[in-house]
């Protein structure tokens, strides 16, 4: 009995002692690029969990990066990318093509203070990406870099599924971030949404403009609202959205749309579903603008009020002051509300009801509804 005992304590210590080695933390610094594979035993490299790599480090560096398996965090803020390398190869502070092609483990990447660019298809197959964060000097990200298969006209069929958040010094100059939606500088273009963040969006009032392919393949995204200061979206920024069920505008301008060969904004959303929402009067506005007349269900509603017809001679449903107002409800009917993602968040008679900004459904009886509360 006691030799069976000290032999499952040495199991147990066995497995310990694989999964302590799996989760190993490594800190590198590589004087001299296209060395690292030198400081790591190929028999360890797949064990590690999160790397730090200081110094420089070029394409063979970056190479030998994507063969490890188990790779879930790197930090390369304080490191240094360099023209050359075998098996694949870098330029001067930048991220390339396919810079991190297959590291399908790999969750939060820092990368080198010193880099420049991101290029097209940077992140390809890092399908865990959850989050990015971008040092002082990056000034330019191509509007493909986070994404991964696209079908034979150019579009994008798929984007990191997982992505949170990005993270901007707070010195860079081209680039900032707002709840992890990365915007430009002075935060008037929208630039990247991280698929993952949330199923429904409302667009910071003061922003103008969204980047080409901003959305591009988010197919977590439901609703969205547009602010009243938007005049011009880019060329399929929406594009296989497919997920998307409701659009609120709040200006009675359409927002120029860019166009391409390969079709709309709104390519590949199911246009007959979607539902846009515009303030009232504006309809015919929608109805004949290029992209936004394909939407085959386009309603007026009060932006003022945020109320989308929803009163009839037995009940009134009104936005207040941080929530909405029900009343004139038969004795007998109750009221539910649910966030867009299910979640019940009141369930009474009606009144007042305290609600933080946002979209929800509003359910009366057997009747439910769409209501924005800013």
């Amino acid at each position: 009995m006691v030799l069976t005992c000290k032999r499952i304590i040495v199991v147990l210590l066995m497995c310990l002692v694989c999964v302590l080695g799996y989760t190993q933390e490594v800190n590198i610094h590589v004087e001299e690029a296209g060395m690292l594979s030198t400081y790591i035993d190929a028999s360890k490299k797949n064990q590690i969990k999160k790397l730090t790599v200081t110094g420089y480090l070029n394409g063979s560096d970056v190479y030998y990066i994507r063969q490890m398996d188990g790779l879930e965090t790197l930090d390369m803020t304080n490191s240094t990318i360099v023209a050359g390398g075998r098996g694949y190869t870098t330029e001067n502070n930048t991220i390339g093509y396919q810079h991190f092609k297959g590291c399908k483990l790999l969750k939060k990447v820092r990368l080198p203070s010193s880099v420049l660019y991101i290029r097209y298809q940077a992140f390809d197959q890092a399908y865990m990406l959850e989050s990015i964060e971008i040092g002082e000097k990056l000034i330019e990200i191509h509007d493909q870099a986070f994404v991964n298969d696209m079908n034979a006209y150019g579009h994008a069929i798929r984007t990191c599924k997982k992505m949170k958040e990005f993270i901007v010094a707070e010195n860079n100059e081209k680039f900032s971030a707002v709840e992890g939606v990365l915007f430009n500088k002075e935060k008037t273009e929208l630039i990247f949404y991280p698929n993952a963040k949330s199923k429904e969006y409302i667009i910071p009032k003061g922003i103008t403009s969204i980047r080409q392919r901003a959305f591009s393949a988010c197919d977590n995204l439901f609703s969205i609202e547009i602010p009243e200061s938007m005049t011009f979206i880019g060329r399929s920024a929406f594009e296989n959205c497919n997920h998307l069920m409701n659009i609120y505008s709040y200006t009675s301008t359409p927002p120029t749309a860019e166009s391409s060969l390969a079709g709309t904004i709104f390519y590949g959303v199911d246009l007959d579903a979607c539902i846009l929402y515009v303030p009232e009067g504006s309809y015919l506005n929608y109805w004949l603008a290029p992209a936004w007349g394909g939407f085959k269900n386009i309603v007026e509603y009060d932006p003022a009020t945020a109320i989308y017809n929803i009163q009839n001679e037995k009940y009134v449903i009104e936005a207040i002051e941080g929530g909405l107002s029900i009343r004139n409800l038969p004795l007998d009917v109750k009221v539910k509300v649910y966030s867009m993602n299910g979640t019940l968040v009141y369930n009474g008679d009606g009144g007042a009801i305290s609600l933080s900004s946002g979209i929800y459904v509003v359910r009366i009886g057997e009747k439910a509804m769409k209501v924005a509360v800013r």
